[in-house]
């Protein structure tokens, strides 16, 4: 089974796309000790991640010369349920990634890909697949385009499908609903800073968008010490839904950093900060949002940056980290709450994948390579490397 490949070059998109040119917005990392005074960490979040869904495990990666974002080139890779080996063949599309790809996964085995702006194009082209990526479809046209944020995109089980656009000012959240052809305006950043949630939380920025349940809910951060920046409508108005806090992080701004339905609740991934040290934590909320689970935090020191987080399994989450002598760890988040740390991944590390019967697969980039690691008895075992066909220049 393969999956798509979005072309490698910076050509017109065809007809079932249209004619788009794109442009170069990389995917940032988490970098500890960037906060400044007297505003809530604007926390730099990487695009590089990974999903999974009843078709199987999808991965979104940055592959070329990563140091020059014209020949810096997004791949999405694709492990089929039951299988043990990456894919990248299929047909081209026409579609060029150099602004990276943000991956949204509804209920069942459908997948939808949001390709960022880059060069010319401030637009996003979005594709769809329903067939575990045999196929893939044209969908909307995002003409403001993504946000630069990995939870920008949410697919909707009954095509309630939301997304997170522009930025700075000009941001805002659109919507679809079922037999709808457009987007249309949900509500804009200014708009929800100043509602009462907005308001009681001194809303900074829109970071994610998830649907619970047919209801949109937003994660953002707050200037405010201590708010979690988790919206949701309540009586015609948009009010925080999110956590409160343990005591030992208190007088700390918090950031959210990832958002995800889990069955009729919510899982979320949260940045704490106090401007030198950073905690990571999830937590998880049941239907209605009303009553959270509080995980244990991991910190990170100065220097430290996250390199890529994303689901782990069941209900949890992963976050791999770089520290400033370029070693990497792994840490994995439980449903039960507490963190795991796992053996030291390779150096090439880039993104992990948690898979069927308890498997996890670190996937690592070097220059045109892909290779994957699996975790066998403690250690990491190269299992596939994949040589992408590169066009560098192909850009310009």
């Amino acid at each position: 089974m393969g999956i798509i490949r979005l072309r490698r070059t910076a050509a017109i998109a065809g007809a079932a796309i249209g004619a788009l040119l794109l442009a170069p917005s990389l995917g940032g990392q988490v970098v500890v000790g960037q906060q400044t005074k007297g505003t809530a960490p604007t926390v730099s979040t990487p695009l590089a991640t990974s999903d999974e869904n009843s078709s199987g495990s999808w991965a979104a990666l940055a592959m070329g010369n990563l140091d020059q974002p014209l020949n810096t080139f997004w791949q999405l890779f694709f492990r089929p349920s039951g299988g043990s080996r990456w894919s990248d063949v299929v047909e081209g599309t026409a579609v060029a990634t150099n602004g990276g790809l943000v991956l949204a996964t509804p209920e069942g085995g459908s997948l939808l890909v949001g390709v960022l702006p880059s060069n010319l194009l401030h637009f996003s082209p979005l594709l769809s697949t329903a067939d575990g990526g045999r196929t893939f479809t044209p969908a909307l046209v995002l003409t403001n385009g993504l946000a630069a944020r990995p939870n920008a995109l949410s697919g909707g089980a009954n095509g309630h499908d939301l997304a997170l656009v522009g930025s700075g000012t000009s941001t805002q959240v659109l919507q679809t609903a079922p037999g709808l052809n457009s987007w249309q305006n949900l509500v804009s950043e200014s708009h929800l800073a100043s509602s009462a949630g907005g308001r009681s939380c001194g809303l900074v920025s829109i970071t994610a968008v998830a649907e619970v349940a047919n209801q949109a809910v937003l994660g953002a951060t707050c200037s405010d010490r201590s708010a979690v920046g988790i919206l949701a409508m309540r009586n015609a108005s948009w009010r925080l839904v999110g956590p409160m806090l343990p005591h030992s992080l208190d007088s700390k701004s918090v950031e959210v950093l990832g958002l995800r339905e889990s069955g009729d609740g919510l899982t979320t991934l949260l940045a704490v900060s106090d401007g030198s040290e950073v905690s990571i934590l999830g937590a998880w909320a049941s239907a209605g949002l009303a009553h959270w689970t509080i995980s244990s935090a991991i910190r990170f020191g100065a220097g430290d940056r996250v390199v890529s987080f994303g689901p782990g399994a069941g209900l949890g989450w992963f976050v791999l980290a770089a520290k400033p002598s370029g070693s990497k760890s792994l840490e994995v988040l439980a449903s039960t709450g507490s963190w795991t740390e796992l053996p030291t991944p390779p150096a090439q590390a880039a993104t992990v994948s948690f898979g069927p019967a308890n498997s996890v697969d670190v996937l690592g980039v070097s220059g045109t390579l892909l290779t994957d690691w699996k975790l066998v008895s403690s250690r990491w075992t190269k299992s596939q490397v994949i040589t992408v066909p590169i066009q560098y220049g192909s850009s310009g």
